[in-house]
This record gives structure tokens, sequence and C-alpha cells, in this order.
């Protein structure tokens, strides 16, 4: 199989989507599969053949706009259409090639590939843009598309609509989806009407690439006394729910008023100092931290073993 997985410059290729794909490139370094990474709006000038650990690079750098009012919906679209006419040259093997996405943005550069190529495209859903508008709010959700929602006709409610309509038409087009919870699951078969057949779930997970010291160890490195501590890796965007975390831990303070939480990740800080204000003591803040330091903050062995089983168990699919 020779699989293209896509990464994307951007806020999330720094936090969660990045991770997952360092990952997954990871694990299946050592397989039969053909690994190829394509770097969308890359800080290269030009495109760019790379290779780096039996891994093959591909960069596709921005465009250069000359547009003086853009509409950056077109521009993406047009950007998509010429991706897959960039790959369509660079790529000698065109058997049976598998394109593998990461941003549910994707809708026309599916399309694009599919054409080209007519290829097999599996998708990892990350998120669901109508989450960004309503927080995660489902329920809200269906109210918008049943008609029922109070605020219908509003800008909010248009926008949710047409997000939520590009990304079941992506969703659509893909072969596979692979997502990350049982929850995203439901939504997926419930609300975008995806047959279940091609859905897997694999949870996120951290490959233990070193040996961990252990929690004494630790604590003795970050001075953290010996009492129950919590952990909040990400960013710091209210669309994580951040505050309602520390509105939360302020209960648990009530009746453990000897716990500490650590928030690693970078952004707003400011809003939500004034959240704990009354706490601060409690709370370590560390900013964005690198990859040895939040692997000794967590780590896990299920991805890469069920990343590896799931390509295994559709490659005869996909090729035959």
């Amino acid at each position: 199989m020779n699989l293209y997985i896509f990464n994307e410059t951007s806020r999330a290729a720094i936090y969660g989507i990045g991770t997952y794909i360092g990952e997954l490139t990871a694990a299946l370094k050592d397989s039969e599969i053909n690994v190829n990474l394509v770097h969308l709006r890359s800080d290269k000038k030009d495109v760019e053949i790379t290779e780096s650990d039996d891994i093959r690079h591909i960069h596709i750098p921005n465009p250069i706009n000359r547009n003086s009012s853009p509409d950056p919906n077109k521009l993406r679209d047009l950007y998509n259409r010429n991706v897959a006419y960039i790959l369509r040259m660079q790529i000698k093997d065109t058997e049976n090639p598998v394109f593998h996405l990461n941003y549910n943005q994707s809708g026309k550069l599916a399309e694009a590939l599919k054409k080209a190529f007519g290829c097999r495209i599996v998708m990892t859903v990350h998120y669901f843009e109508w989450c960004l508008s309503l927080f995660g709010n489902s329920a809200r959700l269906r109210g918008i598309l049943d008609r029922q929602d109070s605020d219908h006709g509003d800008k909010l409610t248009s926008t949710v609509i047409e997000l939520f309509q590009k990304e079941k038409e992506l969703f659509q087009m893909t072969d596979h989806i692979l997502c990350l919870s049982e929850f995203a699951r439901q939504i997926l078969q419930d609300d975008y009407r995806i047959e279940p057949n091609i859905i897997t779930v694999v949870y996120n997970g951290l490959t233990d690439r070193n040996t961990v010291p252990d929690k004494l160890s630790l604590r003795q490195k970050y001075h953290i006394p010996d009492i129950p501590v919590f952990l909040f890796v990400g960013r710091l965007d209210d669309v994580k729910g951040l505050k309602y975390v520390l509105q939360a831990f302020k209960f648990v303070l009530k009746t453990q008023p000897h716990c500490h939480f650590i928030l690693a990740g970078d952004g707003t800080f400011n809003v939500y100092m004034k959240e704990c204000e009354d706490i601060w003591l409690h709370i370590t803040w560390t900013g964005m931290v690198d990859r040895k330091r939040y692997e000794e903050l967590y780590s896990g062995e299920m991805f890469r073993k069920n990343m590896l089983d799931f390509y295994k168990s559709v490659d005869n699919d996909f090729v035959e």
C-alpha cells in the first residue's frame, strides 16, 4: 500500500493533530506500508521532496496571493485542487494509493484526489466544525438541523448548517472514517448518517519511547509534594472547556484542600487567571512544553497497536 498522510501548517498541527500524525507515522514506519507525509501550506518556497527515517515528505507551499480582496473559501478550494495536480506529477507509483486526510475543510481536496487518482480515502475525524461554534452542544446542533432552534435565521445558525453540510459531503466521499471516541462514532452515525461499517474507533495515545521515571522521582524533579495532582494538556481556548474545569477544581478543593492542578499549554492566560484568583497557589501554569516533558506527564501504548491493526485489517480490501 502507498499511503499518503496529510498534515497542514496550523495551530492544530502544533498540538493535537500534529501529535497524532507523529504517532501514526511512527506506528506505521516499520510496516510493509510505504508511508508518505504531505505537508500542506508548507513554509518551503517551492514544492520540495525530502526523506527522513524511510518516510517521504512532500512539501507544498502556500500560494502567492496577488488578489487584494480574496474570498478565503475560494482560495482554499483552488489550493486544494492544485494540490491534487501537483501530487499527480510527483507520484510515480499510482497503483492503489490511499490518501489519509486529517482536516474537515478538505472536501474539495478529497474530490480532486478522487478525480486525479481514482483512489481510496481515509479520514480521521479529530473534531467537528460545529463544535467550535456551539461548544460541543450536540442537542443545539440537532435543534438547528431540525429547524426547531429559536435562533433559526441568525448568522450563527446559517454558519453551523453550512459547516455541517460541507463536513457531511466530505464524510460521504470517504471510504473509511477513523474517529477518536465512541461519542464521535455515534454522532457520525446518527447525525451525519454515515454507515457504521465504514467507521472505526481508534483511541488517542502516546508511544512510550523513553523510560519514564517513577512518580516519586518526577515529584522530586518538579517539586510537587505527595498530594493528588490533576493534569490538563492542550490549548487554552474556550472550546476546550477549561473554564468549567477550573470551576470544578474549586469544588474539589473544598473537600480535598491538598490538591494541585498542572496546566500545560499556550493560549489566553489572562482569561483563565481570573477564574482562579482565589486558588493561585494550587495551580501551576507551564506554558507549552516540549515532547520529553509531556511524555513524563503522561504516556500510552494502545495507539501504535490499534493503528497498525487497522491498516493491516484494511490492507487487502484497499489493495485487492
